[in-house]
C-alpha cells in the first residue's frame, strides 16, 4: 500500500507531504566517522517513507504516529522523553529541530512505511531520521540543506536516542545518489561522488544475525578511540598516519589495535577512491577484504556468522567481501562482476540459508 493511501486510511484525510530516504551500504570506512576520518558509503534502493500533515484537531503539541509495520497508533507530546521504541527516532528529530530552529511544534499526524531491513546494519535509523526531517522541512518550509538534515539526524540519534554514532549514515541517506558511492571527509563534511563501474556489483547481504548498538559496545569502542587519541597527543585519530605506527604499537591493549584499525581504514578509503578511479577492481576487492580482517582482528566487531559468510562469499567468486555497519552482526557486502551475481548468489544462499540478498 502506498504511504499516502495508508495515511488517509488511518487518519481520515490526505497527507500534506510525503518524503523518503534510503538505507545505506558502506563500501569501506567503518568506525572512522566519529574519528573525523574518511568514509565511502552508498545508498540502497530500499527506502523509508514518511507522510505528514498538520493535525485536523488541536492537541496542544501531541504527535500521532503510525507505521505499516504494526499499525499501532502512538500519541506522544513532542517534549516527552524517549520510550525505547521506534518512535524515538522521529520524536528525537522533532525535538532537535524545535531546539535548533526555535520552533513551536504544532500537532502533527505522521505515517511511516519501510522496506529497509531492521537490525541488518544498513541504517534503517538514519533513513527514518532523514525521511522525517525531509517531510518536516517541506511541511514547515524550513529551507534546510541536505547536509543540515544529516547533521540534525545525527544530533537526534546522539542526544535523544542515546546512540553515539558518527555522521556517515545520515550523510549517506541525505546526500548520496543512487548508483554512486559517496566519499565523505567527516572532519569538514566535504564530499564527492565516486563511480562504481557498471559491469560490477556491490551485493548487500544481511547475515541473519541482528545487531543492537545502543547496548554500550559501540560507545566503548568510541571511548577507546578517544583514549588512544589522547595518549597520542592529538584531538582525533584522523591526525595520525601510517608513518606514526611505531608510536601506535606502543599504546596499551586494546587501544593500539583500535587506533591501528582507524588509521589503516582511513588509508583504505583513499586507496579505494584511487582504485575506482583507475577501475582497478581487483585492488578494490582486496581493500574490502582487508577492511574485514581489520574489523575482526583490530576492532573485534565481527561475529562467527559474518566471518563465515565473508569467507564463503570470496570462495564462491567475489573479488572482496566484508561485514558492514557498526558491527556484531548485521550485513556483509561483496564486490563481483554483475554477470556473475546470480550464479554466485545461488551458491552463497545454499550454505547460508539465513542470509538474503538486498535488491
Amino acid at each position: 500500500m502506498k504511504i499516502s493511501k495508508f495515511f488517509e486510511q488511518k487518519y481520515g484525510y490526505k497527507a500534506a507531504i510525503t518524503a523518503k530516504a534510503p538505507g545505506r551500504g558502506n563500501l569501506i570506512g567503518e568506525h572512522t566517522d566519529y574519528n573525523q576520518g574518511f568514509v565511502m558509503p552508498f545508498p540502497l534502493n530500499r527506502t523509508i517513507k514518511t507522510a505528514i500533515a498538520l493535525a485536523k484537531d488541536e492537541r496542544q503539541g501531541n504527535i500521532r504516529l503510525i507505521s505499516t509495520m504494526d499499525e499501532k497508533l502512538h500519541e506522544i507530546h513532542w517534549k516527552e522523553k524517549p520510550k525505547n521504541q521506534w518512535t524515538d527516532y522521529v520524536m528525537g528529530c522533532i525535538q532537535i529541530l524545535a531546539e535548533s530552529k526555535n520552533l513551536k511544534i504544532p500537532s502533527l499526524d505522521i505515517a511511516i512505511d519501510s522496506n529497509v531491513p531492521l537490525g541488518a546494519g544498513v541504517s534503517s535509523s538514519a533513513a527514518l531520521e532523514v525521511s522525517c526531517l525531509r517531510a518536516m522541512n517541506q511541511l514547515l518550509s524550513l529551507h534546510l540543506t541536505s547536509v543540515e538534515i544529516a547533521q540534525l539526524g545525527q544530533k537526534a540519534e546522539n542526544e535523544y536516542v542515546g546512540m553515539p554514532c558518527g555522521i556517515m549514515d545520515q550523510m549517506a541517506s541525505s546526500v548520496a545518489e543512487i548508483g554512486q558511492a559517496l566519499l565523505i571527509d567527516t572532519r569538514d563534511l566535504s564530499y564527492e561522488n565516486v563511480t562504481i563501474p557498471k559491469d560490477y556489483q556491490v551485493a548487500v547481504v544481511p547475515s541473519g544475525v541482528s545487531h543492537a548498538l545502543v547496548d554500550g559496545a559501540y560507545e566503548k569502542l568510541r571511548t577507546e578511540c578517544e583514549q588512544a587519541a589522547e595518549k597520542l597527543g592529538v584531538k582525533s585519530l584522523r591526525e595520525v598516519s601510517i608513518a606514526d605506527m611505531d608510536r601506535v604499537d606502543e599504546l596499551p591493549e586494546p587501544l593500539n589495535r583500535r587506533a591501528k584499525h582507524v588509521i589503516t581504514e582511513n588509508k583504505r578509503v583513499l586507496d579505494m577512491k584511487k582504485a575506482l578511479d583507475e577501475q582497478n577492481m581487483i585492488k578494490a576487492g582486496k581493500i574490502i577484504t582487508e577492511g574485514h580482517l581489520s574489523e575482526k582482528d583490530d576492532f573485534n566487531i565481527t561475529v562467527p556468522e559474518t566471518d563465515s559468510l565473508v569467507e564463503d562469499m570470496i570462495k564462491y567468486g567475489a573479488l572482496g567481501a566484508r561485514q558492514i555497519g557498526g558491527g556484531f552482526g548485521g550485513s556483509c557486502i561483496a564486490l563481483l562482476k554483475t554477470s556473475d551475481l546470480n550464479e554466485w548468489w545461488e551458491k552463497v544462499r545454499l550454505t547460508h540459508p539465513e542470509a538474503f540478498l538486498i535488491d
